[in-house]
C-alpha cells in the first residue's frame, strides 16, 4: 500500500466539514423558530396594544394640528404651522383614517 494511497483512505474515512456546518445551520434555525414562538406566545399582544396606542397618539396629534381643515377650530395658528412639518408625511394615511367610516364592532377589542 502506498502512503500516498494511505493518506487518501484516510481523508475518506473522516467526517465532511459540510455535515458539521450543516448540522450548525439547523441547530440555528430551529433556536431562531423557538425564538419567534416564544415572542408570540408572550409579547405579540403587548406589542399590537402598543402599536394601536401609538396610532392613536399620532392621531390625535394630527388633528390638533390639521384640525381647522376638518373644520375643528382647536389651536391658535402660528403653533399648528410651526408642528406643521412634523405631521406633514402622514397627512394622507390621517385622512383615509379619520374619515373612514367606523363600526362599533371593529374597536371593540380596544376598549378596556
Amino acid at each position: 500500500m502506498n502512503q500516498v494511497d494511505g493518506r487518501s483512505a484516510l481523508r475518506r474515512e473522516r467526517p465532511t466539514e459540510g455535515g458539521a456546518a450543516q448540522a450548525r445551520g439547523r441547530l440555528r434555525r430551529a433556536i431562531g423558530a423557538a425564538r419567534e414562538i416564544l415572542w408570540g406566545l408572550t409579547l405579540y399582544d403587548s406589542y399590537h396594544e402598543s402599536m394601536v396606542e401609538a396610532q392613536r397618539h399620532r392621531d390625535a396629534f394630527d388633528v390638533l394640528i390639521l384640525g381647522e381643515m376638518l373644520g375643528i377650530p382647536l389651536m391658535n395658528t402660528t403653533v399648528g404651522l410651526r408642528l406643521l412639518p412634523y405631521a406633514v408625511g402622514d397627512l394622507a394615511g390621517f385622512r383615509v383614517r379619520f374619515l373612514r367610516e367606523h363600526e362599533v364592532l371593529e374597536q371593540a377589542p380596544h376598549i378596556h
